[in-house]
Formats: C-alpha cells, sequence, structure tokens
C-alpha cells in the first residue's frame, strides 16, 4: 500500500472510498487505511493504482501528495 497525503479533512472516509472507486473504477479492496489528522488525511491506495488515484484527487481540486518513506 502506497500512503497519500491528502490536504484536506472536510471529506468523510466514505467520501474518500467513493471518490477514488468511483474515479478509477476498482474494488473497494484497493483501498486500505484512512487517518484522519488535524490538518490532512491519509489514505493507503495499492500500489497499482497509487499514480492514478494521486492524480484523480488532484485533477478533482484535492491536494494530493505520497508520503515517501
Amino acid at each position: 500500500m502506497v500512503p497519500i497525503k491528502m490536504e484536506t479533512t472536510s471529506l468523510s472516509k466514505f467520501a474518500i472510498v467513493d471518490q477514488i472507486t468511483t474515479s478509477l473504477k476498482c474494488s473497494e479492496l484497493a483501498i486500505g487505511d484512512i487517518v484522519i489528522k488535524d490538518g490532512y488525511t491519509v489514505v493507503e491506495v495499492h500500489n497499482k493504482h497509487a499514480s492514478m488515484a494521486l492524480k484523480s484527487l488532484n485533477a478533482n481540486d484535492i491536494t494530493a501528495t505520497i508520503i515517501e518513506s
């Protein structure tokens, strides 16, 4: 799983999953843990879908970046 940092806390966990699965036409199993912090949200996405999820989120005015450890 690839952690993606989203610069928003206004979306619910359901809305995040719906946004990604709808835009990528993938299964909910491609989404891992979602952690909503004070100023940002971290969502884990399967390696196969991470780059497309990042592009989709950014295209929908949600600033998102991959967290590199």
